[in-house]
């Protein structure tokens, strides 16, 4: 999992496509034309992922855009299942903190306490994404 704050969408790549296709956790495709930050147009499938654990983190419905994605080339992501973690996720949290110096991201749930935070406290890198 990457967290790109710059991305409205989260974005998978074909290896985390067919793991969840394999799981029937992905619902109906809708294809999309996405623009990226350089202006380049990439095509790919939008869909809705039922249930998606990041790191002890649920997130429920979450909408995934399906493309080869520029950044899944560059640090050698093609073949693993990946996932660059959009603002539509992001939004999800009641807050978020990321300490870019530890590589870790924390959120706060809706409707949880302060001291639940630690526990929604995940590294985003090699953070195991487990979809049920």
């Amino acid at each position: 999992m990457i967290v790109d704050t710059g991305s409205q969408v989260t974005i998978g790549n074909d290896a985390l496509r067919r793991a969840l296709q394999a799981k029937d956790l992905l619902q109906e495709t809708h294809p999309v034309d996405l623009m990226s930050v350089t202006g380049e147009h990439i095509t790919g499938d939008y869909m809705f992922l039922k249930h998606l654990e990041i790191g002890g983190v649920v997130l429920q419905n979450l909408a995934i855009v399906f493309a080869p994605a520029h950044t899944f080339q560059q640090l050698k992501l093609t073949d693993k299942p990946a996932l660059l973690l959009g603002m539509n996720a992001i939004r999800a949290f009641k807050k978020v903190s990321i300490d870019f110096a530890n590589r870790r991201l924390r959120v706060i749930l809706p409707q949880t306490s302060e001291l639940q935070t630690e526990l929604a406290s995940l590294p985003w890198y090699r953070t195991p994404l487990v979809a049920r």
